[in-house]
């Protein structure tokens, strides 16, 4: 797990994740704790690098979109949904997946508290990793 500041303007990008092309075709469940906290209307997605990816989204969570991409309304008229909770969201990558960063893209009608956080983790599902072969 690693815990993001949240701070700077009110539409930002935060670096979550890097993947490696060793996991193309594979699948990573992504939690985000406490997402999208803040003051107004308040929207959080993942970006995926150049290479791809597609980012599932709960069917119970409050949905929109920014700039025609689906994002999570975490935060509507300041009424913070996802406020000390988990969104667990699955990324999926393409069997010609290149690798790179994942970004998490923040929007908001304020900028963010100095004192934001945002907890993330990120766990790759299936047949895991040999690390010692006999």
């Amino acid at each position: 797990a690693a815990t993001v500041q949240l701070h700077g303007a009110a539409h930002q990008m935060y670096p979550l994740m890097t993947i490696p092309a060793d996991f193309a075709g594979r699948q990573i469940a992504v939690g985000l704790y406490n997402p999208g906290v803040g003051n107004g209307d308040v929207t959080v997605r993942l970006v995926p690098p150049a290479s791809g990816g597609t980012v599932t989204y709960p069917s119970w969570a409050r949905m929109t979109t920014v700039g025609g991409l689906p994002a999570i309304q975490t935060s509507l008229a300041g009424d913070n949904r996802y406020h000390g909770k988990w969104v667990r969201l699955l990324v999926t990558l393409p069997p010609d997946y290149a690798g790179g960063q994942w970004q998490i893209a923040w929007d908001s009608t304020a900028a963010p508290a100095a004192t934001t956080l945002m907890t993330t983790t990120a766990t790759l599902i299936g047949k895991p990793v040999q690390l010692i072969t006999g």
